[in-house]
C-alpha cells in the first residue's frame, strides 16, 4: 500500500498510528450541568474521552503546570479570571492549546475577541448537539496537528534552504496526500481497505479484514460499479479518478450499509492507483433514522399538549351536565341506554386527553430515591380487580429486598401502567401475566410478560409510533409514552411478541440516574 509514498510519509503515518489512545480535554465552566452535558455528547467521540473539569480560569493555569491536554473547552463567562483573560495567558505563556469557546449567551464582539487570540471556534449552549460538539472537537485537534506539522516543515525547509526546490516539491506531494487522505487510509487500516488499478482492473493490495468480509473476486466481479465511458448514479467513474476527484457512493448488503470512498493516488512513475475504503455505516444511519424520529416525536408532543388544552375545559363542561343528567330520576328507558353510551363517550375522551398531556408533559425529570418494588407492588395491586374479572393470573417476580432508584417517580409509574394494562387487554379470554424486576450491571430491568394474542410482525415495527393503534378506542399513545418517559432516563425499551403465544415488553433504566464517563 505504501511503497509509493516517500520514507518520510510512511513515518508520518507510522507516528500517526502510534499515537496515544485516549483524548484528554480540559473542561473549564463554572455550571456542573453544562458540563454534565458535553461530557454526555463526548461519550459518542470516536477514541476514548479522559475529561478534567475546573471552574476558574486559575485552576486551568494551575492544571496546565502538571498535566498536557489535547483540547481546552471554555466557558467565555468565568468567575475571576475571564475566558478571554485565559486564551491571553495561554498564549502569552507559549502554551499552544486547541481551544473551543462555549457560552450561555450570544454576543458577536467576544465571538470575534475569542477568534482574534486564537480560539478555533465559538459555540452557543442552546445549540449544542452530540453531533455538533464531536464534529467541533475533531476539527479543532485536526486543525492543531495540521499547524504543527506545516511549522516542522517550514523549519526544515528553511535547514534545507541548498537545495530549497526540491524540498518544496517533495513536502507539497506529501502534504497534499497527508491532509486530503489521512484521516481514510487510517480508517481503512482499521477496516476496510484496498488499492485497484482502475484502468486495468487489478486489485494490488487487500486488508485482511477486507478479505474476510467481502472475499475473494475474479475478474470484473470485482469491479461491477466501476465504469470508464458510460456514467451511472451507483458507479465509480474512471474518468473522474484519472482527473483527480475523490468519489463517495453507498452499498446495501443484507441487513449493513457500507459506504464506499474511492480516492485516486498518482504513482511515482505516473501511472494512476484507486485507495478504495469501505466503512460500515449502519449503526449511523441507524442512529440517524432514530434522531429523526425523536425530533419527531419531540414536535408531535408538543402538537398532542396543545390539542389536549384546548379540548380539556369545554370536556369538563360536557362532564358536568352528564353528572347533572345521570343523577335525574326523570331519565329512563332508551333515554336512560343513550345516556350510559354518552357516559362511556366521555369516559374515552377524558383517557385520551390524559394521555395527550402525558405525551406532551415537559421533558424535564423531577428525580427522587424510592424503592421501585414496592411502587410496581401498588400499580399490580391496583389492577388486581380488573385481572381478577378478566382470569388473569399474575406472576410475581420480585427481589425481597426492593431495589432503591433515583428517578422521576410519576413517570415510571406510568410506564409501568402502560406496559401492564396493554398486557392485560392483549388477554381478554384470560391468561398469565409475569412481571419480574431485578437489578444487573448497574441497570434496573422490569420484564412484564402475558399470554396474550401476541402482535403481528407488520404492527410491531409501529408499536412506538404516536397514534399507531390496532386497538379499537385506543388512543396509540401508551407505548409511545413509555418510549418517551424511558428514554428521558437514558434507558430502553425492547418489545419481543409472537402472534398467539404472547408479548414480553423489557424495560431498563440507570438506577443511579446519571451517565458515566471517565473523569480525573
Amino acid at each position: 500500500l505504501l511503497k509509493n509514498f516517500p520514507n518520510t510519509l510512511y513515518l508520518q503515518i507510522l507516528r500517526t498510528r502510534l499515537e496515544k489512545k485516549e483524548l484528554h480535554i480540559l473542561i473549564i465552566d463554572d455550571n456542573d450541568k453544562d458540563v454534565a452535558r458535553i461530557e454526555g455528547y463526548l461519550k459518542n467521540y470516536r477514541k476514548p474521552v479522559i475529561l478534567s473539569h475546573v471552574r476558574t480560569g486559575e485552576e486551568a493555569i494551575q492544571k496546565l503546570k502538571d498535566h498536557e491536554y489535547d483540547l481546552c473547552i471554555l466557558d467565555v463567562h468565568l468567575p475571576g479570571l475571564g475566558g478571554l483573560d485565559f486564551i491571553r495567558h495561554v498564549l502569552e505563556h507559549g502554551d499552544n492549546l486547541p481551544t473551543v469557546v462555549i457560552t450561555g449567551r450570544g454576543d458577536e464582539k467576544t465571538a470575534v475577541n475569542a477568534m482574534k487570540l486564537g480560539a478555533y471556534d465559538y459555540l452557543l449552549k442552546k445549540e449544542l448537539d452530540s453531533a455538533l460538539v464531536n464534529r467541533t472537537v475533531y476539527h479543532a485537534i485536526e486543525d492543531h496537528k495540521n499547524k504543527k506539522e506545516r511549522e516542522r516543515l517550514r523549519e526544515e525547509l528553511e535547514a534545507h534552504s541548498g537545495r530549497l526546490e526540491e524540498v518544496v516539491k517533495e513536502r507539497t506531494w506529501e502534504i497534499e496526500y497527508l491532509n486530503s487522505y489521512k484521516e481514510l487510509i487510517l480508517s481503512g487500516l482499521d477496516e476496510y481497505i484496498r488499492v485497484v488499478d482502475p484502468v486495468k482492473k487489478v486489485v494490488q493490495y487487500e486488508s485482511i479484514k477486507f478479505k474476510k468480509e467481502f472475499g475473494d473476486c475474479e475478474g470484473n466481479a470485482c469491479f461491477a460499479f466501476w465504469k470508464k465511458e458510460k456514467e451511472c448514479e451507483n458507479c465509480i467513474s474512471v474518468t473522474a479518478l484519472e482527473q483527480g476527484k475523490i468519489q463517495t457512493k453507498e452499498e446495501t448488503s443484507g441487513n449493513k450499509i457500507y459506504k464506499v470512498t474511492a480516492l485516486p493516488l498518482k504513482n511515482r512513475d505516473g501511472s494512476l492507483s484507486a485507495i478504495e475504503v469501505v466503512k460500515d455505516i449502519t449503526d449511523l444511519r441507524k442512529a440517524e433514522e432514530e434522531l429523526h424520529q425523536k425530533r419527531k416525536l419531540a414536535t408531535m408532543g408538543e402538537m398532542s399538549a396543545s390539542i389536549a388544552h384546548e379540548i380539556k375545559n369545554p370536556l369538563n363542561k360536557i362532564l358536568l351536565s352528564f353528572k347533572i343528567l345521570e343523577e335525574s330520576p326523570s331519565i329512563k328507558g332508551d333515554e336512560r341506554n343513550l345516556l350510559g353510551i354518552m357516559g362511556k363517550g366521555i369516559e374515552s375522551l377524558i383517557s385520551m386527553t390524559t394521555e395527550l398531556l402525558d405525551y406532551g408533559r415537559s421533558d424535564r425529570i423531577s428525580r427522587e430515591t424510592f424503592d421501585c418494588v414496592e411502587m410496581i407492588k401498588t400499580v399490580l395491586s391496583e389492577s388486581s380487580g380488573i385481572t381478577g374479572m378478566n382470569r388473569i393470573k399474575i406472576v410475581k417476580r420480585l427481589p425481597k429486598g426492593g431495589i432503591v432508584i433515583n428517578a422521576d417517580r410519576l413517570k415510571i409509574r406510568q410506564v409501568v401502567i402502560n406496559i401492564v394494562n396493554n398486557s392485560i387487554q392483549a388477554m381478554p379470554d384470560g391468561g398469565t401475566l409475569t412481571v419480574s424486576v431485578k437489578e444487573e450491571n448497574g441497570m434496573l430491568t422490569i420484564r412484564v410478560s402475558d399470554t396474550g394474542t401476541g402482535i403481528p410482525g407488520k404492527d410491531l415495527k409501529n408499536i412506538f409510533v404516536p397514534f399507531f393503534t390496532t386497538k379499537r378506542g385506543g388512543t396509540g399513545l401508551g407505548m409511545a409514552i413509555v418510549k418517551h418517559f424511558v428514554e428521558l432516563h437514558h434507558g430502553d425499551v425492547e418489545i419481543d411478541s409472537k402472534v398467539g403465544k404472547g408479548t414480553r415488553v423489557t424495560v431498563r433504566l440507570p438506577i443511579e440516574g446519571k451517565d458515566n464517563i471517565s473523569r480525573k
